[in-house]
């Protein structure tokens, strides 16, 4: 039966009854679903929110898996696929995972959130440390590396301008005045050279020159020599500047310490910007102070004036002071550039096979082997005195010949002042013995002695960077490498603007050029007159750069640059500008031979730029010359010969150094050496002075002592028995020599030692029957006399590889770059060869 009355089509009271009752009946209805729609949502989503929570609705074996993990169908097996990979990852760790903990701390004891964190450093560093560069400074340094690998050097130039010229250098009087007590040329002490100036004083004993030279108040300078007080009473000893041609008004003093003799002492004075000088030039006193009379002997010597940068005339006084001052800026003669530097990496072994000193009653049997004939307890076989570095680890080691021998090492400061000895061996009947130098130690002394009288041998010394784990196994002697510059390479003052070269390409890059000739090729003319003095010109081609020159008078003075008044105001001054072409000069009437009122012509000048001082005139022209160095006439004495040929011994008028316009690159033709490091600690030395390959004339001895032996670098020995001629002396007097080679190898049996005999202190002998190659003998020395050869080395980079992936990429680069190095050396070599074939045939 129906739940709703049936209605019909007739609309009475019975039906709208009817249609009452269904109408409230299907709102019933209507009702109890919604009140079941709403209960049942709610009871899904309680049933929702139970099941998202559940761990237990849906077993992970039972959800179907599809992704990256190989072979899994299902969650689970996924699951356990990825539990077992990290298990082994971690080593079977179980459920720790302290392995990955661990390894997300490095060795430097920094920890890594993550591990790809330390991974991703590790691989930056490996990137990073590809190549490496380490700055040298002048003198001994350690480069430690982790992996063996060639080097390579960079060195950038360095000039020094002394505008004291030579006179500092106190080897010769005759370009000072003099007042007091006489002052001498002595040869008792000396610091550069072989002699120095002498006062004895019982009131005032001084020297004075005047200068020409301004020095600018915008620049800064310093005064700096060395003074030796030998004795005083009263007074004292100093190098002091006044205004020229004044002896009133003393401006700055460099004095000593009249409390301290017996002793160099290094003095200076800081010259600011803004000077006090009120002249065009200065006067330079040196003896006496000139404040009191003074009583006593002192030595004056190497002293100069240099211009320093802003940041080098800060630190003067403060962290450069002493010996470090004067090592900054030697003294030098008149205008040097860095020559001869040389970056030299000792050998395993630091030590050379020749002794420094040898006791009388010793005898250098051969390198590395000394026999002493012992009359004392006392006595000593050798001594060796090498450099070291500070606050290093180093071992010593020889071949101990007898239980009564004896080994001390003493370390020494850069004043010569000394520690007590750090070890003495045997120690327990050690051969070996290991120390760490003290913070200011610069060299040490190793001595090899008798502990009784009899005959004893040393020999097989070492010493080594590090513990006794770096001695090698067997006896090692000394093999050093380099690499060396044999061009000159300059700089400005502050070093703004230098050369530099390059080992790894064997090239200059060149900013300046130097050693320019102002001779008589460069066709001078006259310009100008002036009361006392006189201008001439010359065109150059226009490669440099307006007023950056440095010029050297032909007696060594320095020659002013005037950019304001153009060389017209003062003699003795030049300005190098393209707006006269070139180069003009003022010279002065004295140098010249010429006289206010009867202008040169060109003839007259070319006789000048050759070294000629007029000496006579019709009043009109010049017509009779001497030489400038020596006033004697020439051969022929007329315009036409002067004008073409130079005076005997005559360089130039001066030289000029100046920037360039456009930097070149030069190649290098005869560059030498060559750098690889070791895997730790390397010994590498930066030095300046170096000559390379100098080839020289060994002599015999006459002497029946001697008849069996070549010598090189001696001076002419006539004592009786130990007769050596003269002739074997190399260009330069040599500090040290470092190798001989002969029959185009280096030749060990050369002894080297240091002589009172040799030009310079070192001289080198080997028995006739060792010598490979008479007319073919090449030495390697260090050059005594700095101050006349070079400025000196600050700094240099070298570079070298720390990975195995870099060293064998920059192998393949260097044996490419020696290709092309060779074939540019065969091509020069071909020039060479094609010039001399083409004289030949001139």
């Amino acid at each position: 039966m129906s739940r709703f009355e049936k209605i019909d089509k007739m609309l009475d009271l019975d039906n709208l009854a009817k249609h009452n009752r269904n109408f409230d009946r299907a709102h019933a209805d209507l009702s109890s679903l919604q009140q079941q729609v709403s209960a049942e949502q709610q009871a899904r989503m309680t049933a929702d929110n139970a099941h998202t929570s559940s761990t237990t609705a849906h077993p992970a074996d039972r959800i179907t898996y599809s992704g990256p993990v190989s072979g899994a169908r299902n969650v689970k097996e996924a699951i356990d696929s990825q539990n077992q990979r990290i298990n082994g990852i971690v080593g079977q760790a179980g459920n720790s995972n302290s392995e990955i903990v661990d390894a997300r701390a490095g060795s430097d004891g920094t920890v890594h959130p993550v591990l790809k964190a330390r991974l991703d450093r590790m691989e930056r560093r490996q990137m990073e440390d590809r190549d490496q560069t380490t700055m040298l400074n002048r003198g001994m340094n350690v480069v430690n590396t982790t992996q063996a690998s060639g080097a390579t050097v960079q060195v950038k130039g360095r000039t020094l301008v002394n505008i004291t010229g030579s006179d500092g250098g106190c080897e010769r009087l005759d370009s000072f005045s003099s007042y007091g007590s006489p002052v001498v040329l002595s040869t008792e002490r000396f610091k550069t050279g072989s002699k120095s100036f002498k006062f004895v004083s019982n009131e005032n004993s001084l020297l004075y020159k005047d200068y020409s030279y301004k020095l600018e108040w915008s620049k800064q300078y310093l005064l700096i020599g060395w003074i030796y007080i030998d004795s005083i009473t009263q007074g004292n000893f100093a190098i002091r500047i006044y205004d020229k041609n004044n002896g009133v008004n003393q401006r700055y003093s460099a004095a000593a310490s009249s409390t301290i003799t017996g002793t160099w002492q290094l003095v200076y004075v800081k010259i600011p910007k803004n000077n006090v000088i009120t002249t065009d030039g200065f006067r330079l006193y040196v003896g006496t102070s000139g404040v009191t009379s003074t009583t006593g002997t002192a030595f004056i010597d190497s002293f100069r004036i240099y211009e320093v940068s802003d940041a080098d005339f800060a630190t003067i006084g403060t962290t450069l002071k002493g010996d470090a001052l004067d090592a900054y800026l030697p003294y030098i003669d008149g205008v040097k550039h860095l020559q001869g530097v040389n970056v030299r990496k000792r050998g395993k072994n630091l030590l050379l096979g020749v002794p420094d000193y040898i006791h009388n009653n010793a005898v250098l049997i051969n390198q590395y082997n000394v026999s002493l004939n012992a009359s004392a307890a006392t006595d000593y076989g050798c001594l060796i005195n090498p450099n070291v570095t500070p606050q290093t680890t180093y071992t010593f080691a020889w071949f101990r010949y007898s239980t009564s021998n004896y080994a001390s090492v003493l370390e020494e400061r850069a004043d010569g002042s000394k520690y007590t000895e750090r070890i003495i061996l045997p120690a327990g009947n050690s051969s070996y013995g290991t120390f760490v130098t003290q913070s200011d130690v610069v060299r040490i002394r190793i001595t090899m002695y008798a502990g009784t009288t009899g005959t004893f041998e040393f020999k097989d010394w070492m010493l080594v960077l590090g513990d006794a784990d770096q001695l090698p196994a067997l006896f090692e002697p000394r093999v050093d490498q380099y690499a060396h510059c044999p061009v000159p390479l300059a700089s400005n003052a502050d070093r703004s603007i230098t050369d530099n070269y390059d080992s790894a390409t064997g090239k200059v890059f060149r900013r300046w050029r130097t050693g320019v000739k102002l001779d008589r090729t460069m066709g001078w003319v006259f310009h100008s007159n002036f009361s006392g003095y006189k201008r001439i010109v010359r065109n150059v081609i226009a490669d440099y750069v307006n007023d950056s020159a440095v010029a050297v008078k032909y007696d060594g003075s320095i020659l002013r640059q005037d950019i304001i008044n153009n060389a017209q105001n003062a003699p003795n001054e030049f300005r190098l500008n393209t707006a006269y072409g070139g180069v003009v000069l003022s010279v002065t009437n004295e140098d010249s031979g010429w006289i206010d009122n009867v202008n040169p012509n060109n003839n007259a000048v070319a006789a000048l730029s050759n070294g000629w001082r007029a000496s006579g005139n019709n009043g009109n022209s010049y017509t009779n010359w001497v030489s400038i160095l020596t006033g004697a006439a020439p051969v022929t004495n007329t315009e036409a010969f002067v004008a073409n040929n130079k005076a005997p011994g005559w360089e130039a008028w001066a030289t000029l150094d100046y920037v360039l316009s456009t930097p070149v690159i030069e190649q290098i033709a005869d560059d030498q050496g060559g750098l690889s490091l070791e895997s730790g600690g390397n010994m590498i030395e930066l030095l300046e002075g170096m000559v390379i390959r100098e080839k020289v004339n060994p002599v015999r001895g006459v002497g029946v002592n001697t008849n069996n032996e070549y010598f090189i670098n001696m001076q002419n020995v006539t004592t009786p028995s130990y007769e050596i001629p003269s002739g074997s002396q190399l260009n330069r007097r040599a500090a040290l020599i470092t190798a001989v080679y002969d029959g185009g190898n280096r030749n060990e049996k050369w002894k080297v030692v240091v002589s009172n005999n040799a030009y310079g202190t070192s001289r080198a002998s080997i028995p006739v029957s060792e010598l490979n190659d008479l007319n073919n003998v090449y030495v390697d020395y260090i050059v005594l006399d700095k101050h006349l050869y070079t400025s000196n080395a600050l700094e240099a980079s070298i570079s070298y590889q720390t990975t195995l992936s870099s060293v064998v990429a920059q192998s393949a680069q260097d044996i490419a770059s020696i290709k092309t190095h060779d074939g540019v050396q065969d091509w020069i070599l071909a020039q060479h060869t094609a010039r001399l074939l083409a004289l030949e045939e001139a």
